[in-house]
């Protein structure tokens, strides 16, 4: 152990790292390790988390073993300790086996001060035995939330790390992490076996980040904004969440002159190098990639960091969007939100934890090779699912239950039995629900009002430890209310009235069906129709009554409880307005021309102060086609002409606007109440599938 005073250990700092002081936490971190105790710390992307193992491996007596979850990521922390002159290595499955035993024996010899081994080492029995009679200075656990199956990120394969200490000498433990929740760092702490650890949840102010949530109602404009970000200038990232989504936006980028890079898993892997390697360098100043491009990326300077997709979690945005801005400059973290945009995570969600019945159908196709490698494209072939990637996780469940081993046979993907017994399908559909609660909370980031900084520090570090930072948009927005009106108060109350009355039984569009006086055949079923508070609201258009709904959700009157079918609960603060306790403030943007349309005015003329028609060459003419499609299908079904249905001008209007909600449809001209109430949904799904 070292207890080396500031001025020794700032001097390290400075000669061997550059650096001429410490970052939040780090410094308290080194020392806990250098004193041999446990650590558990929790910093955002780019908050030098590294340092807490690779400043002490410079001070113990014996060399750290530092477990690291990619390869990628691996090779290039080897490669930045190496550049500053501190002897590193790593042992994973691009090494040879003479190799490994050379690079084992150089680390127990002390000639490397730092080892990097990837999590599925520890499976080998060969790997352990090079341990025996030797024990690190320091055993370092990199992306730690993977240890915990109520992670992001679960890995099967950091579950035994816990085990590989102890198989090694129980050395001290430091496991790191930019994304953890006190659940998830409960779940670390447990799994490792961590003894009184010092847990830091240090960093997370970063006051150069802007953080900026752009609504946006269609791909078109999407585009638009991700080139405004880019033609600020500077370097940066363009996430999104396929690589249909990255190629399209690299094209479209490419289109207005940018020199632009893209990246994703389906590219060779030397071309994913040199992209790599030419962002790295600078030469290629942005790059859109899917969530694979990033790690070991260590460049400083990024001016911002683009959503054009929305995250499946709130973790996931942290780490992506906090590459941004790390030398302290500022820099702009953006998200584009198209609420239509959520079916795609919803979509990963499901395709990740297919039915039972695929799982078992993959695993009864693997079983009858009788322990042979079979070909994935076979397994692919032989059972039926929705979707392909529903196979592939399927065969990860395998994999993951230790029913089945993956490999190659030259190019081609195998799969090879090795163990029949019961799968945990109880836990997989528990984790299906704690993925859906995440994307739930990184919606709410998306649409709920307030400061976007707080919002991101208290999910990480609890309520309360932050103050709002009053640049961001929410910060803007929240800075500019006024106080409901009587009639929205009014409204808001009989909201409020029934979700108590009904005591969280049921869904927002149930509720708000009740509150509309809709005649659907799952109320009329139901008896809701009975309800004293039937049709409470029958004046307003439905989309007036989703959207007072959504208020109520902003100033968190009312919360979704409840993760596959949500249901709405009142809060206390819902239940003090109901009482008459408090009154409700809403946002300056917050249509107050709600009332006009409800009572009468003509709903085909446009609000006072709306926005001016959008000229019919705006309108795309695959829309156009489409929607004229759909309204023929509909006139037949409905036995009239189909200008009945829609009239030629409000279909070029509506492809002009393409709206993305029933609020916005009504906004259309063309488009009143009754329109909204009868057509709403069906257009909204056509125009969400071009």
């Amino acid at each position: 152990m070292d207890s080396a005073p500031d001025t020794t250990l700032l001097s390290t700092l400075k000669d061997r790292f550059g650096f001429t002081g410490f970052r939040a936490g780090q410094e308290e971190i080194v020392r806990a390790v250098l004193a041999g105790r446990d650590v558990l710390a929790v910093m955002p992307t780019g908050g030098g988390k590294s340092l807490g193992y690779a400043l002490p491996a410079l001070r113990l007596d014996a060399p750290v073993l530092v477990v690291s979850p990619l390869i990628a990521l691996m090779k290039d922390q080897v490669d930045a300790l190496v550049a500053k002159g501190i002897p590193a290595s790593c042992v994973n499955s691009t090494v040879s086996v003479d190799e490994q035993i050379e690079r084992l024996e150089a680390f127990r010899r002390g000639a490397l001060r730092l080892l990097f081994v990837a999590p599925e080492r520890f499976r080998s029995p060969r790997f352990l035995a090079a341990f025996e009679g030797f024990t690190p200075g320091l055993f370092a656990v990199d992306e730690a939330h993977c240890i915990s199956e109520w992670g992001h990120d679960f890995r099967p394969d950091y579950l035994r790390l816990r085990e590989a200490a102890e198989a090694i000498g129980r050395p001290p433990i430091v496991a790191l992490t930019a994304t953890a929740t006190a659940e998830v760092r409960e779940g670390i702490a447990r799994s490792l076996g961590l003894r009184d650890p010092l847990v830091l949840v240090k960093g997370f102010e970063r006051p150069n980040l802007e953080f900026v949530v752009t609504r946006v109602r269609s791909a078109e404009e999407k585009l638009e904004r991700v080139a405004e970000e880019v033609l600020r200038g500077g370097r940066g990232i363009v996430y999104a969440a396929t690589r249909k989504s990255v190629q399209e936006t690299a094209i479209a980028l490419r289109r207005r002159g940018g020199k632009i890079g893209f990246y994703h898993a389906g590219l060779s892997d030397s071309d994913r190098r040199t992209v790599q390697d030419r962002f790295k360098s600078g030469v290629l100043p942005v790059v859109v990639a899917t969530n694979a491009f990033g790690m070991g990326i260590d460049r400083p300077d990024l001016r911002f960091v683009v959503h054009v997709d929305v995250p499946g979690s709130v973790e996931a945005y942290t780490q992506e969007a906090g590459r941004a801005g790390r030398d302290g400059g500022p820099a702009r973290c953006v998200l584009l939100y198209r609420p239509a945009d959520q079916r795609l995570q919803r979509f990963f969600v499901d395709t990740a934890y297919p039915p039972p019945a695929v799982v078992l159908a993959a695993r009864d196709v693997v079983a009858a090779g009788g322990g042979a490698p079979v070909a994935e494209d076979d397994v692919v072939a032989r059972v039926e699912a929705d979707h392909p990637r529903a196979i592939d996780s399927a065969l990860r469940i395998l994999t993951e239950e230790g029913l089945v081993e993956r490999g190659f046979s030259g190019a081609a993907r195998t799969v090879r039995f090795v163990e029949d017994r019961p799968i945990d399908f109880p836990t997989l559909r528990r984790r299906a629900e704690l993925d859906l609660k995440r994307l739930r909370l990184m919606l709410e980031y998306a649409e709920r009002p307030g400061c976007r900084r707080v919002h991101l520090i208290d999910y990480f570090a609890g309520e309360g430890a932050s103050t709002p930072c009053g640049t961001c948009d929410g910060c803007h927005a929240v800075s500019s209310r006024r106080d409901a009106t009587p009639e929205e108060l009014g409204r808001l109350r009989t909201l409020l009235g029934l979700v108590e009355a009904l005591d969280s039984r049921y869904g927002k569009r149930r509720l708000a069906g009740i509150l509309a006086g809709a005649r659907t055949k799952d109320l009329l079923e139901r008896g809701l129709d009975g309800h004293p508070m039937y049709g409470a609201l029958g004046r307003l258009a439905r989309a007036q009554v989703d959207r007072l709904f959504q208020d109520a959700f902003d100033e968190g009157l009312v919360r979704a409880e409840g993760e596959e079918y949500p249901v709405v609960a009142i809060t206390p603060a819902g239940r003090a307005v109901l009482a008459g306790e408090r009154g409700v403030t809403l946002a300056t943007g917050t249509p107050a021309s709600r009332s006009s349309r409800a009572s009468g005015s003509d709903a085909s003329s446009p609000p006072s102060g709306a926005a001016p028609a959008i000229e019919a060459a705006d309108a795309d003419p695959t829309l156009v086609n489409a929607l004229k499609a759909w309204r023929l299908e509909r006139a037949r079904e409905d036995g009239v002409p189909p200008y009945v249905v829609l009239h030629d001008k409000t279909i070029v209007a509506i492809a002009a606007a393409r709206p993305s909600d029933e609020a916005a449809l009504l906004d259309v001209k063309g488009m009143g109440p009754a329109k909204v109430e009868r057509y709403g949904r069906e257009l909204l799904e056509r125009i969400g599938a071009e």
